[in-house]
């Protein structure tokens, strides 16, 4: 039976090659740190543009009885499988917990994904 201790080849195989993925700060936890990078401001820029096409929002009067609620951007890396750097994923996120049943909102809505198999 030939093994590779009988032809001399001892070297073994790397499952995972960890020394080859990159160093990535995968954290961003706010604007001023993220427009920082060029990489994130694309990625904002991108976000912003893709929800202004889709008509999400569109701009209003601000109301004088209400408050206006803030937002704050999320930011997430998106890797690879095998860790390398797939895409910059920036998402805005408005703060709801500044509202109040009644006053602010009558409902909440959440958009949920719902496979429909057949």
């Amino acid at each position: 039976m030939q093994t590779r201790l009988n032809t001399g080849n001892l070297r073994t195989k790397p499952i995972f090659d960890l020394s080859a993925t990159p160093q990535v700060n995968l954290t961003h936890t706010c604007y001023t740190q993220a427009a920082k990078h060029q990489s994130w401001r694309s990625a904002m820029l991108v976000k912003f543009l893709t929800l202004k096409k889709q008509g999400t929002w569109s701009l209003v009067p601000a109301p004088t009885n209400q408050s206006i609620l803030g937002y704050h951007w999320t930011y997430k890396i998106k890797l690879k499988p095998d860790g390398w750097i797939r895409r910059y994923k920036a998402c805005p996120v408005a703060q709801g917990f500044n509202q109040e049943y009644g006053i602010d909102y009558k409902e909440t809505f959440s958009p949920v994904k719902k496979n429909t198999y057949h």
